[in-house]
């Protein structure tokens, strides 16, 4: 190879674009590269809520996978099946690297299920969070690099360089695209389904012979059954491949009508048979019991309305549902300086047709990537469920609609619109560069960045608890003392003490007591109350603003049960023993804490607690599973164990004044 030195004076800046851009192979690897380093970011930093879940997820999963037991693969409804995959994947890497996570692993599969006051389950599933997120983050790494070939072969080199480097380098995408979870996959997966499906049906500057259609089509239904797989809004793919191979009807006017119509139906079972074989494939749960997954699917729907659905904050509001602007406004905010510009620009070719022919950009594909834009927000506009995150997988192909006008020749004639491009690039890399290395934290400056998006939209997702805890970790004597958080998954694993559930505790039992920027967006109320009734040990900032508060508690009153022993333990049946019990009232509810020691358990035991009156009649009455605090059932206890379990009883509204009896 050959090189030669360029005056930069009288070459044309596009054109070192251009040098760049032909040779794709070395891009690549820069692409991957600078791509990978973003989303590995999180490794070891902070934890996301649902991330831990997903470990649990993929264990459960692995598990009936060696067991080859179908049916138990299906461990979610969303349904998270390639985010479980890569989770297995990961996991088997990690046990043969390190054998000595085996006994956390081994810990793992003998909880019952998991539950949102099982810290040391969460400490545990963390072991396996890093693994997990580095199999994601590479995969969705590989995803730049064939969004820059995809879109190499579909439009040209220049505006496949600009798109991929816009995505490679989104502190939104690289901060979800790094996270053991679902979103970033969903992302992935939709954008080279849709390029793939561009390259099939004919859209693009190059002519494709009849072979290559059948493979990119081929390719583009496998890529959408992994985006349905990895979450069911992927869906909407399925809509938007149809309205793209029906357009064979209206574009190919070169054959007849009957052999159009041919075409379109043989394009159309090429896709469909490619999505349909990879979904059976990669879904195990379908092999045994697909009934039992579309109703767990519908099921799992309502289950988020019912029981994860909290109130959010959006533009001074907390709410359930925040409408249909929710996602334009957090476009505004989340999406770069540079796609802003790109997709302001596009607007003027559109606008000005003659301009957009000048620009030589392939009309089909920006419709193509339109119409996904626009159906996928409307569809998950209508879902009670609103976070910034879920409109992930439509940014790739805004960043694509703008690359199309950002690398176009009109951008090279000009040197305003040059200039301007070189403003906003200067404020993209600012936004990156203020988020690092806590990426959701990003905002486009363009809108005001996070001084104005504090105000607009829901901040954080546990990020800063995580970095409360590491800081609390560092403090003398922390080991003994007790924290209490919003997000006990984010703390759990980096705080060295007690961490606390709040659903359950209260701040006078805490030692320490974080609240969060968006506590402050929920209940602004409670930032004033710690700072009228607590003292502020410290603050965490990044970001370009505060993002949580730990407060100590120095009279901080910890609640311990202990249960009496009784004279004669109670035996049931020779299988557990009651060793001892305490019974009290408090705050409508009957709390009886039992104190258990295993005989020769059976693997299910169930206790029945009932509470009656003097006539015999019951008013209450509570039917659980026997488990000790780690949620395991006897027969994983150690023999010389004997576990404190507590029991609530909620008592009725109209129970009358008098003497009770708990059975």
């Amino acid at each position: 190879m050959g090189y030669h030195w360029v005056n930069m004076n009288q070459a044309p800046f596009a054109s070192w674009i251009d040098r760049f851009a032909a040779h794709p192979l070395l891009i690549s690897v820069l692409l991957f590269a600078l791509a990978l380093a973003l989303r590995l970011l999180a490794l070891n930093r902070y934890v996301t809520p649902d991330e831990l879940i997903w470990v649990y997820r993929s264990v459960l999963f692995r598990e009936a996978v060696q067991s080859e037991q179908w049916a138990n693969t299906l461990v979610a409804g969303h349904p998270g099946v390639i985010t479980t995959w890569l989770g297995t994947a990961a996991l088997s890497l990690q046990l043969v690297l390190q054998p000595s996570d085996m006994a956390v692993y081994t810990w793992i599969t003998r909880l019952a299920y998991l539950t949102p006051d099982n810290m040391e389950a969460f400490r545990q599933l963390y072991v396996f969070l890093d693994s997990g997120r580095t199999a994601v983050a590479v995969i969705n790494s590989l995803g730049v690099v064939a969004v820059f070939w995809l879109v190499r072969e579909l439009l040209n080199s220049r505006i496949a360089l600009v798109a991929a480097f816009l995505i490679a380098l989104d502190p939104f995408v690289g901060g979800l695209s790094g996270l053991f979870h679902v979103d970033g996959l969903l992302m992935t997966w939709s954008v080279v389904s849709l390029l793939t499906l561009a390259l099939g049906v004919g859209f693009g500057h190059t002519t494709q012979e009849a072979g290559q259609r059948v493979m990119w089509l081929a390719l583009s239904g496998a890529a959408a059954a992994l985006a349905i797989l990895s979450k069911s809004p992927g869906l909407i793919l399925l809509p938007v491949a149809a309205l793209a191979i029906f357009s064979i009807i209206l574009r190919e006017n070169s054959v007849s009508f009957g052999r159009r119509f041919a075409l379109m139906m043989g394009y159309a079972a090429v896709w469909f048979s490619s999505f349909v074989l990879i979904t059976m494939l990669l879904y195990p749960a379908l092999w045994s019991s697909p009934q039992q997954v579309f109703s767990t699917a519908g099921g799992n729907a309502s289950r988020h309305v019912e029981e994860a659905l909290r109130p959010t904050f959006f533009m001074g509001d907390v709410a359930f549902d925040h409408g249909p602007m929710f996602y334009p406004v957090v476009l505004l905010w989340r999406l770069s300086p540079l796609v802003i510009g790109g997709l302001l620009l596009l607007l003027i070719y559109l606008v000005k047709k003659g301009q957009f022919r000048k620009q030589a950009i392939d009309k089909p594909v920006i419709v193509l990537l339109l119409v996904w834009v626009l159906l996928f927000l409307i569809g998950i506009s209508f879902a009670a469920k609103k976070f910034d995150r879920y409109a992930l997988p439509v940014i790739p192909a805004l960043a694509i609609l703008a690359a199309s006008a950002l690398g176009s020749r009109r951008v090279e004639e000009s040197r305003t619109l040059k200039a301007a491009i070189l403003l906003l690039a200067v404020a993209y890399m600012a936004m990156l560069a203020t988020s690092v290395p806590y990426l959701l934290s990003a905002y486009n400056p363009l809108a005001g960045g996070p001084f104005t998006a504090q105000y607009v939209l829901p901040l954080g997702w546990g990020e800063s608890v995580s970095a409360s805890g590491r800081w609390l970790a560092n403090t003398p004597g922390a080991e003994e003392r007790t924290a209490l958080s919003g997000i006990a998954p984010s703390l759990a694993p980096f705080f060295t003490g007690t961490t606390l559930f709040a659903e359950t505790s209260t701040w006078h039992e805490a030692d320490y007591i974080i609240l969060t920027a968006n506590s402050r967006q929920v209940a602004p109320q409670s930032i004033a109350k710690a700072n009228e009734e607590l003292e502020l040990s410290h603050s965490v900032q990044y970001g370009l603003l505060p993002q949580a508060w730990i407060y100590s508690n120095p009279a901080a009153k910890a609640i311990s049960i202990e249960p009496e022993d009784l004279p004669v333990p109670v035996s049931f049946d020779g299988q557990i023993e009651l060793l001892g019990q305490d019974l009290r009232v408090s705050q409508g509810e009957v709390l009886f804490t039992t104190r258990w020691h295993r005989e020769m358990a059976d693997p299910l035991l169930i206790v029945k607690i009932q509470l009656q009156d003097t006539a015999g009649n019951i008013w209450q009455e509570l039917e659980t599973e026997l488990l000790n605090e780690q949620y395991f059932y006897p027969q994983h206890w150690q023999s010389d164990e004997t576990p404190v379990v507590s029991y609530g009883l909620q008592l009725p509204t109209a129970i009358p004044p008098g003497n009770y009896l708990v059975k």
